[in-house]
């Protein structure tokens, strides 16, 4: 992985939902250390099909975030947003902001490590809840 665009996507062993997801953002804020602000956005649709018959629809959600590394004294930031499925529902990893243009030696070395770190804990994440099913 020596290239910025491989290093920052992070893809996921398999799909999460909404709600996966902001569990994930938890356990990520907790085991990095850092703190993950994210906005999540996707359309609902309620529909009434008769008399007492209300069926819920979901669009396709987007999710963006900020993910902030606490180290010490140091502190690197990242913004990220999700990747979809192919059916544009479920979330199947995440991809990191990149600068147009810049190679992998023009990010600061602690960037590329939040990235790595991420990448880390969503592995972990998945051996720990979904291995054990």
């Amino acid at each position: 992985m020596n290239d910025a665009y491989t290093r920052s996507n992070i893809e996921f062993p398999d799909r999460l939902s909404v709600e996966d997801t902001e569990e994930l953002f938890f356990y990520i804020a907790k085991f990095l250390p850092g703190d993950v602000r994210y906005t999540l956005t996707r359309e609902v649709i309620i529909r009434h099909e008769g008399e007492d018959n209300i069926e819920e629809e979901y669009g396709t959600p987007k999710i963006t975030a900020n993910i902030t590394s606490k180290n010490g004294n140091t502190f690197e930031f990242g913004d990220l947003e999700s990747i979809l499925d192919d059916d544009g529902v479920m979330i199947s990893g995440f991809k990191f902001s990149l600068i147009p243009g810049y190679d992998i030696r023009d990010y600061e070395p602690s960037k590329i490590k939040l990235w790595d770190n991420v990448r880390k804990l969503v592995n972990k994440y998945f051996k720990e809840v979904y291995d054990n099913e």
